[in-house]
């Protein structure tokens, strides 16, 4: 084991760092003279540290009772005792990636505080060209004395769990599309082609209804007869798993009270409301319905140049379950609509036998508008409210049309139209 202390003295090293922060408008940290002459950084009454987070070793940096600034490589047990036998308590940075959540729980579970960045804001205060874990750990030792870095959010296990579920589930139904397509095309080739397939259920349909055809022939086909079977085999068995790990979403969405909430809007459910719940974990990180929507990737790009902006395709960013559930949530909100002759259905209907990719656009218009509603519910902490909903927009709308100054003009021509029919009424009274 490797320990390194620095050669400049720590009232040097506190004086860059204190440059540093009034570089970035950040609040100095306070220097705590002890008897040796050195000085301790404390921050918020606690002592800094970076942790660089590896799969077996780990490098930190911190100051010691003697106020000198170490930064040395220990193993996992020697972190465990060191936050254990820690006489202070200190505000540790760690980089966000694999094992971050476990260490934080674990070191706050023992009174210290966590901070967990993004890579790039390491990267980006390296005070060095050379990147290695030396380096890495006392930039994150620095990044504790800038303000403005926000930190990213720590899950529970459970809620890795369903992460992780949810991954899981997601690379099944890629699979399952597959084996659907595998078996469309072979049912193309063998000219048994007689029932639309679109899904496992109905591809299982087709895979009988072929068998059942030629189960008398069997020798005559029998490595066709043998291929079906093996492709229905798998899509039986890859069916199953994502039905039992739908049944987990929706057992964890009845004791989550955020799932909850989400599901009491018009087209969530649980596998829609169980991925927004867990990203979603802390709301207040979020100022604004755009910011949370722009979290998730729901939104268009664009791009301009000389003041034309032209709107582009939505983001490829973001989480990849919660495009697609928002999107089949959209498709439900628009059929529901559809049947019960709602003009927001009927005008997107039209738009469709003009344009089919209008179709899409619509139903994007209506995911972003169901994510922007569950912001509302996560922030106010209440159920959905159709009410409150509707009079939001009507006060948005009405908004819009001031801001707006073609509809402000027309606005005011209507006002003059109105009180020049109210004069004429008067004159004929008259």
């Amino acid at each position: 084991m490797t320990t390194h202390t620095y050669s400049t003295s720590p009232r040097a090293i506190v004086a860059s760092l204190n440059e540093t922060i009034n570089q970035n408008n950040a609040e100095p940290a306070v220097s705590v003279n002890i008897n040796s002459g050195r000085t301790i950084t404390l921050i918020d009454g606690l002592k800094p540290m970076g942790i660089d987070l590896a799969a077996r070793k780990y490098q930190i940096c911190y100051q010691d009772s003697m106020g000198r600034l170490i930064n040395r490589e220990v193993c996992k047990s020697e972190l465990r005792q060191f936050f254990i036998n820690a006489e202070d308590k200190y505000l540790i940075c760690i980089e966000a990636c694999s094992g971050a959540s476990y260490w934080s729980r674990f070191a706050q579970s023992y009174g210290h505080a966590v901070k967990v960045v993004s890579g790039k804001a390491t990267r980006a205060l390296s005070w060095l060209k050379n990147k290695d874990d030396f380096t890495d750990a006392y930039s994150l030792y620095q990044i504790l004395f800038v303000s403005g870095i926000q930190s990213c959010q720590t899950h529970t296990e459970d809620e890795l769990a369903l992460s992780a579920l949810i991954s899981e589930k997601e690379a099944l139904l890629k699979n399952l599309n597959e084996q659907t397509n595998k078996t469309r095309s072979f049912l193309l080739e063998t000219g048994e082609y007689d029932d639309v397939v679109r899904g496992g259920p109905s591809a299982v349909y087709a895979i009988d209804r072929y068998l059942n055809n030629h189960q008398s022939d069997y020798s005559e086909h029998r490595y066709s007869i043998r291929c079906f079977e093996v492709l229905k085999e798998t899509i039986v068995f890859l069916s199953k798993r994502i039905d039992e790990i739908n049944e987990l979403i929706c057992e964890y969405a009845q004791h989550n009270e955020k799932a909850k909430l989400l599901m009491t809007i018009p087209g969530i459910g649980a596998e829609t409301a169980v991925p927004i719940a867990i990203g979603a974990k802390d709301i207040s990180r979020f100022d604004s319905a755009r910011q949370f929507q722009a979290f998730f990737g729901f939104h268009t790009c664009h791009s301009g140049s000389g003041g034309k902006i032209v709107m582009g395709k939505m983001a490829s960013n973001g989480d990849r379950a919660v495009k697609r559930n928002l999107y089949e949530s959209a498709l439900s909100v628009y059929h529901q609509g559809k049947s019960n002759n709602e003009p927001r259905s009927e005008w997107i209907a039209a738009k469709a036998e003009q344009n089919k990719a209008a179709f899409k656009k619509g139903m994007i218009c209506i995911g972003s508008k169901i994510l922007r509603t569950s912001y509302g519910v996560l922030k106010s902490g209440k159920p959905y409210n159709p009410a409150v909903d509707n009079s939001l927009g009507r006060m948005k709308s009405r908004l819009h049309r001031r801001s707006n100054p073609k509809y402000r003009e027309q606005d005011q021509d209507a006002v003059l139209q109105s009180q020049y029919e109210q004069e004429l009424s008067l004159t004929a009274l008259d």
